[in-house]
């Protein structure tokens, strides 16, 4: 695994996605780079999920939210989730939807946010990851390694991506 992929080992993620096959897809991405995904498919589910996590001292660091088909409902979670201890600044990436969905910042209070748009590539959430993460925050491994920014290869590689 690259070091600029260890940002996300053990990262606790939460993802709220109605269609089975964008939250399989989405958990797939996340697990095969270490990462531990939760998912759900409402916004009812998610708060419980949250809550929970929270109760067995596992908190999520990262929640992934589908606002296609509702972007209250999405923007009402999160407020609700800004009520949970551990839960008021987490960062959140925004899915099936884009600035122009009038997501006011406002709303969003103090969680970091990006827009993953509405067609999810490995290499988006990982630049979404990157954008919202802040090395005190979103790092899930334990030594709270550098910010990715700051990462130099140990040797040369060649890497090849295909979408």
């Amino acid at each position: 695994m690259s070091e600029q992929l260890e940002i996300v080992t053990d990262l606790q993620t939460l993802i709220v996605e109605p269609d089975a096959g964008k939250r399989q897809l989405l958990c797939e991405i996340i697990a095969s780079w270490g990462g531990d995904p939760q998912a759900v498919a409402d916004f009812s589910s998610a708060y419980t999920e949250a809550e929970y996590a929270i109760d067995i001292n596992r908190p999520f660091n990262l929640y992934i939210l589908d606002c296609q088909v509702s972007s209250e409902a999405a923007v009402n979670l999160i407020s609700r989730m800004a009520g949970l201890r551990h839960s008021s600044t987490t960062p959140i990436l925004l899915s099936g939807c884009s600035e122009r969905d009038n997501i006011d910042a406002k709303l969003m209070g103090n969680h970091p946010y990006a827009y993953l748009g509405r067609h999810i590539t490995p290499s988006g959430l990982l630049d979404g990851i990157m954008s919202v993460s802040k090395a005190d925050q979103v790092i899930g491994n334990n030594d709270k390694a550098t910010a990715h920014k700051g990462l130099k290869p140990k040797r040369k590689l060649q890497i090849l991506l295909a979408e």
